[in-house]
C-alpha cells in the first residue's frame, strides 16, 4: 500500500474513533467504558481540597488546615504558595472554592472571611472583595460588589445569588445558595454536620467563559445560566435507580468513611442520587462521578458533551475522585498505600481529548 495512501487510512480510522466516542449516545452501540492510566505523577495534599487546573498545567490547591494556596508543577515538580495565615490583604483564613476567571486569572474563596480573592497567572494578588454573610454561598465566577438572592432555597435545592449592576438593570449570575439535607452527628468531644448520605444534591461551576452549569441531583438534569445571565433548563438524563444497603455505610461522601463512623447510626437516603460529584472540562463537557449498587470494586465515571449526549464512561481504581481536567490530564484525590491523602496526575484517554479538551 502506497504510504499516502496508508497515511489517509491511519487519519480516516482515528477520525471515525474520534467521531463515534463523541457521538456515543446517538448510534445503537452503549458507550465505550475506558480505563484510567497509570499516574504519572503524585503529591501528598490535606484533607478536603479544592483543585483547578490552568491552561498551563498548573494545579491550584486549597485544602483544610492550610492557609494559603499552594500552585503545584508537575513537570519541575515545584510548589509556590500564595498568601499566608490572617485576616489582611493577601492573606487567608480558610482558603476553599477556586473557580476560573477571565484573562488567565483564578479566584480563591476565603468561608472564614467572606472574601474572594482574584489573583493573577503569575501568582500576584489582582484584588478582593467581600460577599455577603450567607452560610451556604459558594464559588464566584464574576466580579461583584452588590448581592441580591432570587427567592428562598428550599431544603436540597438551590437558587442563584445575583448582582444587580444597575437600578432595575441587568442581573448577573455570580453564585449560588444552598440548603442541604445534614444530619448533626456528636463523637466525643467533636461533632459533625454532614448531608445525609447518598441523597440527592446540585453541583455547579463555572467556565472561564462566564457559563455557569447546575448539575441537578434530584431532577436529574443540567441547567445553564449564561454569560448573559440568561438560564437555560436542561432535558432530564436517563439515570437508573440504585437502593441503599448496609454496606454503603462503609463510605462518606463517596470515599472511605473513617473508623470512627462505623460508631454512628447514620441517615442514608433510601435510594442512591445518580452521581457523587461533577467536574467540568473547558469545553462544558461535564463528568459525573456516578453512585453504584453497595459492593462496587471501582469509580465509574460517565462524561457527557453540553449538550447532554453520552460522550464515553471512565473506570477509575476505588475510592479516587475525580478534580480537576486539563487538556492534557485528569487529577484525581486518593489513598495511596501509606494511607496518606494524594493528587495524582493522569493521561486524558486519547480519543477524548479533541471532545473534551479543556481549553481552546
Amino acid at each position: 500500500m502506497p504510504k499516502s495512501l496508508l497515511r489517509q487510512t491511519v487519519s480516516w480510522f482515528a477520525m471515525m474513533v474520534a467521531t463515534a466516542a463523541c457521538t456515543a449516545e446517538r448510534g445503537s452501540a452503549p458507550p465505550p467504558i475506558l480505563e484510567l492510566a497509570v499516574a504519572d505523577g503524585e503529591v501528598p495534599v490535606g484533607n478536603e481540597p479544592h483543585l483547578l487546573a490552568l491552561s498551563d498545567e498548573r494545579v491550584v490547591i486549597t485544602a483544610m488546615g492550610t492557609h494559603a494556596v499552594v500552585v503545584y508543577d508537575f513537570e519541575r515538580n515545584t510548589a509556590d504558595t500564595v498568601g499566608r495565615d490572617g485576616g489582611g490583604p493577601g492573606e487567608f483564613a480558610l482558603p476553599s472554592a477556586i473557580g476560573s476567571w477571565p484573562d488567565g486569572r483564578f479566584t480563591v474563596l476565603d468561608e472564614m472571611l467572606r472574601r474572594v480573592t482574584v489573583i493573577r497567572a503569575d501568582l500576584r494578588i489582582d484584588t478582593a472583595f467581600a460577599y455577603p454573610n450567607t452560610e451556604f454561598a459558594l464559588h464566584v465566577p464574576t466580579d461583584a460588589h452588590n448581592w441580591i438572592a432570587t427567592g428562598v432555597a428550599r431544603v436540597r435545592d438551590s437558587i442563584p445569588l445575583v448582582r444587580l449592576t444597575a437600578p432595575g438593570g441587568h442581573h448577573d449570575t455570580i453564585a449560588l445558595l444552598a440548603t442541604p439535607h445534614t444530619q448533626f452527628i456528636p463523637l466525643g468531644n467533636i461533632a459533625f454536620n454532614l448531608p445525609i448520605e447518598y441523597a440527592a444534591r446540585d453541583v455547579w461551576g463555572t467556565l472561564a467563559d462566564g457559563r455557569l452549569w447546575i448539575a441537578r441531583g434530584a431532577d436529574n438534569r443540567v441547567d445553564w445560566i449564561g454569560a448573559d445571565g440568561v438560564p437555560r433548563h436542561g432535558v432530564p438524563f436517563p439515570f437508573r435507580s440504585i437502593r441503599t444497603t448496609a454496606l454503603d455505610r462503609k463510605k462518606v461522601a463517596g470515599l472511605p468513611a473513617p473508623a470512627i463512623f462505623d460508631t454512628v447510626r447514620r441517615e442514608m437516603s433510601v435510594e442512591k442520587a445518580p452521581f457523587q460529584h461533577v467536574v467540568a472540562a473547558g469545553n462544558g463537557s461535564l463528568w459525573f462521578w456516578l453512585n453504584q449498587p453497595a459492593g462496587y470494586t471501582s469509580e465509574l465515571y460517565e462524561i457527557r458533551s453540553p449538550d447532554g449526549n453520552v460522550v464515553s464512561q471512565l473506570r477509575a481504581p476505588s475510592g479516587h475522585k475525580l478534580m480537576a481536567i486539563s487538556s492534557k490530564f485528569l487529577y484525581f484525590v486518593g489513598e495511596n498505600s501509606d494511607g496518606e491523602w494524594v493528587l495524582s496526575r493522569h493521561q486524558l484517554p486519547p480519543v477524548l481529548k479533541k471532545c473534551c479538551s479543556a481549553f481552546h
